[in-house]
């Protein structure tokens, strides 16, 4: 794959359940929730495998029914993310994602189903490969605090509830939580990725809000 010409934005990138992903530039982008939107079809055609007689063609009917719904979930939610991670590869130099513990995620049983339907995982690793397709930067970051912690001045707040979607801090500092958190992401991880790239990019410079900005060279 040939490179992308340079874009001149650094994004950190913050995965969710009510938005599927918020950048340290404040946009969100809303969760499909792909599973949910066939929920009462999947489950009307579990119902009726269940109802057929083992071993019967109706069952195995039903069943390769209900397969190719499950299929078509699956191919639904691998098109969003195939389009939207395009869409940040191009819109962005280096782009920054915190490492994901999904395994451990889903273990919280009330939030396992939305987190599976999200595919964060799939997302990610699109992102990872298409990175290295268009020469792009790409960076996993350890998330640790990146909700807590104000980006303006660094105050932790050890009270944050995950109900909590806006904060302000000590020092008056209003944030919005997703925001905030992907800002955090983005700041952890431009040190590594910047130095990765930018002495291959003439005449740019980063100016600390995620973008970087063409400087002017006099002979």
């Amino acid at each position: 794959m040939a490179p992308l010409p340079p874009a001149t934005n650094v994004v950190g990138l913050d995965v969710g359940i009510t938005s599927f992903v918020v950048t340290s530039d404040g946009q969100a982008v809303d969760n499909p929730k792909h599973l949910y939107r066939y929920h009462y079809q999947l489950r009307k055609v579990q119902r009726s495998v269940s109802r057929k007689k083992k071993g019967g063609n109706n069952r195995r009917k039903a069943a390769l029914k209900l397969a190719r719904l499950h299929l078509k979930v699956r191919n639904t939610r691998k098109d969003f993310h195939h389009k939207l991670t395009t869409q940040f590869i191009r819109e962005n130099q280096a782009i920054v994602v915190e490492r994901l513990q999904v395994q451990h995620m889903v273990k919280n049983h009330k939030l396992a189903k939305s987190i599976s339907d999200a595919g964060w995982y799939q997302f990610v690793q699109m992102l990872e490969y298409k990175s290295r397709w268009y020469g792009r930067e790409f960076q996993k970051v350890v998330p640790n605090y990146t909700s807590q912690d104000c980006w303006v001045c660094g105050w932790r707040n050890t009270d944050l509830q995950l109900s909590d979607r806006e904060w302000t801090c000590a020092n008056g500092h209003t944030l919005d939580r997703d925001v905030n958190a992907a800002i955090n992401i983005r700041n952890k991880g431009v040190g590594h990725t910047l130095s990765a790239w930018e002495s291959d990019t003439d005449g740019v410079q980063y100016n600390g809000n995620g973008r970087v900005a063409q400087e002017s060279h006099s002979l």
